[in-house]
């Protein structure tokens, strides 16, 4: 990949991680991109708080270019308390002194990396350039939490600095029209998808099934553990690999439903697993269960097609928009659980799933994201 712009300074603004294992889709995006990136000419710069730290630290056998522009550190039980500590002490990012023509990204559409990229703007005004970032929009449920609500408000000021700022926005393509009815301007809007590395792994296939994902209401673990109950019914001996993160509370919480519903014999329960541990385990299991309510890309789905691995998921737009091929649609639990009993029942229709599944994630490999991000920077 040639660096064919004039840009030579990245620095991405990842300050709003509170786990220091997991991550979010938009942290993965950006530090795999830095991975590519990185030693073709351009320098690439996080400018993070110490999770953020040790979590790309924990994610990469890459070293890169920190900034810390915080010291607040929390666990995701004290979320409000980092949350507004570093809304706080946003204000010294603007000791950090920074070239012309740089480009600045904030990674997420939190206020902990929106703000500090406004506050760059007032320091340097067009000297360099600006991309705020929208990876995961969802609609308040019918009783919001309070962190939904401040979630929602967090990204309308989002909008409201971007169309003020005329700020460039990177997301995902459920979301343009979104963008464009607040007011986002389409020249001003660029999509960047998640990607995969291509690897090669030994599979044994193991597990039944693979679910990974947070522990949290959008990712569908209820339903997923009554749907794994009624398959358990059918095939008593069905093992799912079970990857997930999440604090102390909620891992023992889980445990005690999985407890509960008397899954532990067709559970293995990894907890948290990244890169070729994770990987390892995914292609190891004949499908991938992806029982989310809502995705902006969903790109637990993208590794598994590029191990060849069959997925079963809700209708989400996400997922018929970005993967035409290796998903089997369910409209409800009931044509979910249907959908793994076909799959776990017929071998063709899983190779023939997997094939078709592994042309279509040829075309989201990092090094063309990579790519396509940069001319996306001009």
């Amino acid at each position: 990949m040639e660096n064919t712009s004039k840009v030579k300074n990245i620095f991405v603004i990842l300050n709003s991680s509170t786990n220091k294992l997991g991550m979010s889709g938009s942290d993965k995006i950006y530090i795999k991109l830095s991975e590519e990136i990185q030693n073709k000419g351009i320098r690439y710069h996080f400018l993070t708080n110490p999770d953020g730290f040790k979590m790309i630290s924990n994610s990469s056998s890459k070293k890169f270019d920190f900034k810390l522009i915080n010291n607040v550190s929390v666990d995701s039980e004290n979320f409000f308390k980092g949350y507004f500590l570093r809304l706080i002490f946003s204000y010294k990012i603007l000791f950090c002194k920074l070239p012309k023509n740089s480009v600045i990204v904030a990674s997420s559409d939190f206020l902990t990396d929106t703000i500090p990229l406004f506050l760059l703007f007032l320091k340097y005004g067009r000297k360099n350039n600006y991309f705020t970032s929208m990876f995961l929009r969802k609609e308040l449920p019918k009783n919001p939490s309070i962190s939904d609500l401040i979630y929602k408000f967090s990204q309308k000021i989002t909008i409201f600095i971007t169309n003020f700022s005329k700020f460039k926005i990177f997301t995902n393509k459920i979301d343009i029209n979104y963008l464009k009815n607040n007011g986002i301007k389409s020249s001003m809007i660029k999509v960047l998808p998640g990607g995969i590395d291509l690897i090669n792994l030994t599979s044994k296939k193991k597990y039944d099934a693979c679910f990974i994902g947070r522990i949290h209401p959008q990712k569908g673990i209820p339903v997923l553990l009554r749907i794994w109950k009624k398959y358990t019914q059918i095939n008593q001996r069905a093992k799912l690999a079970f990857i997930c993160s999440g604090n102390k509370l909620e891992v023992q919480n889980l445990k005690k439903q999985i407890k509960k519903l008397d899954l532990q014999p067709n559970i293995k329960f990894f907890g948290f697993l990244d890169n070729l541990d994770k990987l390892q385990v995914l292609a190891n299991s004949q499908m991938l269960l992806f029982p989310s309510s809502y995705e902006s890309f969903g790109i637990t789905v993208l590794e598994a097609l590029s191990l060849k691995v069959p997925v079963v998921s809700f209708n989400l737009e996400a997922i018929r928009i970005n993967y035409k091929n290796g998903v089997l649609i369910s409209k409800n639990e009931k044509e979910f659980l249907s959908n793994i009993l076909k799959l776990s029942n017929d071998l063709k229709l899983r190779e023939t799933l997997g094939s078709l599944g592994y042309k279509t994630s040829l075309t989201y490999t990092w090094k063309k994201i990579a790519t396509q991000f940069l001319n996306d920077l001009v």
